[in-house]
């Protein structure tokens, strides 16, 4: 149940700080609201119904990836509700302005809370599935050895209670 309200929490926020972002119109180097028409990397999409697909084949990708990533490993659910709600919130906004709207100056970009939310859920998802999936490999490879060993068990000797002559 958390991850669906850390969703919509993270939605929310998204498009009311877009909101009230767009009502300033002066720019600061942490602030400065934008207007922006383009994809990832500055791709220019065309269309609304091209940039609606890429947004869905995205989103499809990021689920079989998931998918795959889930036998190996359980993946967590609040990265995928970050990036779920992150891919959301832009496209609320493609499809109802034809447009992004941008605020926050990183270095060498500005993005918005959507964006923030897209690539912390990510980096999340990736490091926790590499991190379960090599601990599951180590996991495996060790019963793997103890159960194809042909060694007999150690078993921890006892002491000698005899006292010495």
């Amino acid at each position: 149940m958390r991850a669906p309200a850390v969703g919509l929490l993270v939605l929310a926020l998204d498009q009311v700080s877009k909101a009230a972002a767009h009502t300033v119109t002066a720019c600061t180097e942490l602030f400065c609201p934008l207007r922006n028409d383009e994809l990832l990397f500055g791709l220019s999409p065309g269309s609304r119904s091209l940039v609606l697909a890429w947004s869905i084949a995205g989103l499809l990708l990021f689920y079989a990836w998931v998918r795959v990533a889930s036998r190996r490993c359980t993946v967590p659910t609040i990265p995928i509700a970050l990036v779920v709600a992150g891919v959301t919130g832009n496209l609320i906004d493609r499809l109802t302005l034809g447009y992004v709207r941008d605020f926050l100056g990183l270095p060498g970009t500005i993005v918005n809370v959507a964006d923030l939310a897209l690539a912390l859920g990510m980096l999340l998802a990736a490091a926790t599935i590499l991190y379960r999936s090599a601990r599951s490999s180590t996991v495996d490879r060790t019963v793997a050895v103890t159960l194809n060993s042909k060694r007999p068990p150690i078993t921890p000797s006892m002491p000698s209670l005899t006292p010495d002559p």
